[in-house]
């Protein structure tokens, strides 16, 4: 686990979004011009760096108007650049450094909102055996494309979790896709969740599929 998640696991600032989900491995590019999340990052660059990027359910009522429910899978991304605009925007981009579950959200003084969550390795219990299956079906992509041939060779020389990140993030383009690899504790089910996503597309370029 990176070291820099301990401390904020106590009191996490977060960025709520509704269609946003920070996955494993990717670079998030944002614009900040609301004040509340002005402060939010005028926070997080004065201190440790890191705000959560939490997606809002939408489908259940929300408490008050401005505290809209979350969902509990919780992105957590460094801020990597950061430029000013002279009336006060920023443009940003976050890395991903984990992911936190919310376990509640606390009472705070300031515009943003914060929350308190844990943090926890996925259970990497069979992971080596799944990914050198994934290998496989990358391969097999390459070979019924060639013109994915170089990019199948590219991916599958990633480290595992590198890879099956890598092609989490070209396969996963809704939300509830995102979040649902996001918050899986098994890694061997994230590799599931792409393999299944390859296995249907393998079929569909299959010459015998238009058979």
């Amino acid at each position: 686990m990176d070291p820099r998640l301990a401390p904020v696991a106590e009191r996490l600032p977060i960025f709520p979004l509704a269609r946003t989900v920070l996955m494993p491995g990717a670079l998030l590019p944002l614009h900040v011009f609301e004040p509340r999340y002005r402060a939010l990052l005028a926070h997080c660059v004065g201190s440790h760096g890191l705000m959560g990027i939490a997606t809002l359910d939408l489908g259940r009522p929300a408490s008050t108007p401005t505290r809209p429910p979350l969902f509990p899978e919780i992105g957590v991304g460094a801020v990597v650049s950061h430029q000013p605009l002279p009336d006060g925007r920023s443009n940003i981009v976050l890395q991903y450094v984990g992911r936190g579950i919310l376990e509640e959200e606390l009472p705070t003084e300031a515009l943003f909102r914060e929350v308190r969550c844990r943090f926890e390795e996925p259970d990497a219990d069979g992971f080596g055996r799944a990914v050198t299956s994934l290998e496989q079906l990358v391969l097999q992509l390459g070979t019924l494309l060639p013109a994915a041939s170089a990019e199948a060779r590219k991916l599958v020389d990633l480290e595992p979790m590198e890879l099956v990140d890598a092609l989490a993030r070209r396969a996963f383009g809704s939300t509830e896709e995102q979040r649902r690899y996001l918050s899986a504790a098994r890694l061997v089910d994230r590799v599931a969740m792409v393999e299944e996503y390859l296995a249907t597309f393998l079929l569909s370029v299959s010459p015998t599929a238009t058979d």
